[in-house]
């Protein structure tokens, strides 16, 4: 899967993409990774994880990134960016079955309805850096460091709370402030940083036969939301699962 977001650069091009390692939320600046647009000139590699299109005629492409080990992403994009200026899209790729996946990364499997959205709540948090009141459009962050969470899904829970939290996405960071991030939606209950947790959400989609797999990053020995909705959208089922195996089986 794959998420994308667009700010303003100063480069005289096209498009600028940067990969995300879906796992650790680290750019790629891996030689072996390819980005490439059908149609378009190759683009230009620079050594801090851009790749950037030029010399592209008006149009829609078909865009595609990979690199070994992580599943391949596939988008549109439109030449040049309708906004006006040089976007730059930040495209998360999640890891394969043949990632050199982290001692404390553990494994969910199992079946469900094909076609249905699985998703894992819980793992090692981040923090806030100040509250946020109801309404909030932007989150500040504490120590994000050279973390990339354009696009990643996170949890607001608060300590001693009952039940699944409220589900957010990421919408853009900053690039001058990486701290700052803007959410996809406003808040809808206010956050006190002193007892607010975000926690990451995992996700994959149950494939054709009914079976899906999720590698969840640092969660060894955490407890976890887990839920899966139907292709509609319908939450069908929702548990609170212990990972305290290597593989943990769920079936919906």
């Amino acid at each position: 899967m794959a998420s994308w977001n667009t700010v303003r650069i100063g480069w005289q091009a096209d498009l600028a993409v940067a990969c995300v390692d879906g796992l650790t939320n680290r750019v790629i600046r891996d030689t072996s990774l390819r980005v490439w647009a059908e149609g378009c000139p190759r683009p230009v590699r620079k050594p801090d994880g851009y790749y950037v299109f030029v010399g592209c005629r008006p149009g829609r492409y078909s865009m595609q990134a990979e690199a070994p080990f992580l599943e391949r992403a596939v988008w549109e994009e439109t030449f040049p960016a309708p906004e006006g200026g040089v976007p730059v899209r930040w495209v998360r790729l999640a890891p394969g079955r043949r990632y050199p996946f982290p001692a404390d990364t553990v494994f969910l499997q199992g079946r469900a309805a094909p076609g249905s959205r699985i998703t894992v709540t819980g793992g090692p948090p981040l923090r806030l850096g100040e509250d946020a009141p109801k309404g909030a459009e932007w989150l500040r962050l504490h120590g994000v460091g050279d973390l990339r969470l354009d696009g990643a899904r996170f949890a607001l829970s608060a300590k001693n709370q009952e039940g699944a939290p409220e589900e957010l996405r990421l919408l853009m960071q900053q690039e001058d402030d990486p701290d700052c991030c803007r959410l996809e939606s406003p808040l809808k209950k206010a956050a006190v940083m002193a007892q607010a947790l975000l926690l990451p959400v995992a996700e994959t989609q149950a494939g054709p036969d009914g079976t899906y797999w999720l590698p969840l990053g640092g969660a060894a020995g955490a407890a976890v939301w887990c839920s899966c909705f139907a292709p509609g959208g319908k939450r069908l089922k929702q548990q609170r699962l212990q990972l305290d195996q290597k593989e943990n089986r769920l079936d919906f």
